[in-house]
């Protein structure tokens, strides 16, 4: 939450290491789902104290986003041009060429014929977990 009524601080104020943890952690979240989806908790294990059972539940079930429409089966075969889909969709600014090629490389490791959801969901996860992507 932001310290006021009127917002961050101006310019990178708001950074620090626990907001990029919690950034990072989301990021994954977001593009991995839940770690938890396939179990459930029982209620005396639950961390956060006083929560309602609708409390309990965000979250849980959510298996990430439906990579088919962020990255097509014909843009997967060839790394950088999934690198290139992925930036347009995340970056409003354009890359340094380094980014870019250290995504590209990263995907090239990471791939077999071609690209799965779960490797899809690496990837994303990686980029929105740059510098690059948390001051955009």
């Amino acid at each position: 939450m932001p310290p006021n009524v009127a917002g961050w601080d101006w310019g990178q104020g708001w950074i620090n290491t626990n907001t990029l943890l919690t950034r990072y952690n989301l990021a994954g979240f977001i593009t991995k789902g839940s770690a938890e989806s396939a179990k459930i908790v029982p209620d005396n294990q639950m961390k956060i104290p006083k929560m309602g059972k609708v409390g309990k539940n965000v979250g849980r079930g959510w298996q990430g986003p439906d990579y088919e429409k962020i990255a097509p089966r014909p843009m997967r075969e060839n790394s950088s041009e999934l690198v290139d889909l992925l930036i347009f969709r995340f970056f409003q600014n354009p890359l340094p060429e380094k980014a870019r090629s250290s995504f590209i490389e990263y995907a090239d490791s990471k791939r077999g014929v071609i690209f799965t959801n779960k490797e899809v969901a690496e990837l994303c996860h990686l980029m929105l977990s740059t510098p690059y992507y948390q001051l955009t």
